[in-house]
C-alpha cells in the first residue's frame, strides 16, 4: 500500500536538541567531578525530566562523588535551545519534496503542545505540518502508542499508509505498537538502541527511499 502520511518525532528528528542537550549535560557533570560516559546519557533521549532522577541514580550511583552533588546534577537545565541552528541538516528539502508529492505530514512528540508549536515555529517548519500533537498534554507519553494512533486517525490514514520517523528507543517502540513502519534517524553519537526500528538511516534524505517508490 502506498504511503500517504509521514509522522515525525521532534527532538532528535526535526531538531537535534537531544544531542545538544546531552553534550552540555555531560560537560556540566564533569565540572561537578563526575566520571561521565556521554553515550550512557542517551538513556534520557525521548524521555522527560520526571524520569531523570532514576536514570541518573542508575548511571552515577556507583560513584561516591555523585551523592555529594546529586541535587546540583539533577537541577541542571541547559536553558533555551537555539532551535534554528539545530534543525536537522537536509530536513527542509525532504519536507518540500514530500509535500510536493502529496504526502501529508504531522508531528507527534512527548513534549507539551505550546512548547512544541513554538519550537517548530523557531525552526521555520511549522507550516509544513497538517497537525502537531503532544503526548504530554494527552497524559499518555511514549512508549504508549496513543499519540501516534490519535494522529493517524486525525489525518484519516491507516498504519499501513503511514511512516513514522523516530530516534529514541521509547519512540520507536510507540510507533511499532501503533502498527506503522518506523524509520529511525541515527543520533550523531550512534548511542541509541534503534534495533526495533524497521529501518535505520544516517541522514534524513534517506527517508525518501522508504516513503516514495524509486525514481518518483
Amino acid at each position: 500500500m502506498a504511503v500517504r502520511a509521514v509522522i515525525f518525532d521532534f527532538d532528535g528528528v526535526i531538531c537535534q536538541t537531544e544531542a545538544w542537550k546531552l553534550h552540555r549535560t555531560a560537560e556540566y557533570l564533569e565540572k561537578l567531578g563526575l566520571i561521565v560516559e556521554p553515550k550512557k546519557l542517551y538513556r534520557l533521549a525521548g524521555g522527560t525530566f520526571d524520569e531523570k532522577e532514576a536514570i541518573f541514580d542508575q548511571i552515577f550511583g556507583g560513584q561516591p562523588r555523585y551523592w555529594q552533588v546529586r541535587e546540583e546534577a539533577l537541577d541542571f537545565r541547559t536553558g533555551p535551545f537555539p532551535h534554528a541552528s539545530l534543525v536537522t541538516p537536509g530536513l527542509l528539502p525532504v519536507l518540500e519534496k514530500l509535500r510536493e508529492k502529496g504526502i501529508v505530514l504531522a508531528v507527534a512528540s512527548n513534549s507539551r503542545q505550546d512548547r512544541l508549536e513554538e519550537a517548530l515555529e523557531r525552526c521555520g517548519v511549522l507550516s509544513f505540518f497538517a497537525c502537531v500533537e503532544a503526548a504530554w498534554d494527552m497524559g499518555r507519553k511514549k512508549p504508549d502508542p496513543y499519540v501516534y494512533i490519535y494522529t493517524m486517525e486525525k489525518l484519516g490514514v491507516t498504519p499501513a499508509e503511514t511512516v513514522i520517523v523516530e530516534d529514541s528507543a521509547l519512540g520507536i517502540r510507540a510507533g511499532k505498537a501503533a502498527g506503522a513502519v518506523v524509520v529511525a534517524l541515527r543520533d550523531p553519537d550512534g548511542a541509541i538502541d534503534q534495533s526495533e526500528a524497521d529501518r535505520v538511516i544516517t541522514e534524513i534524505g534517506q527517508l525518501m527511499g522508504t516513503v516514495l517508490p524509486e525514481g518518483v
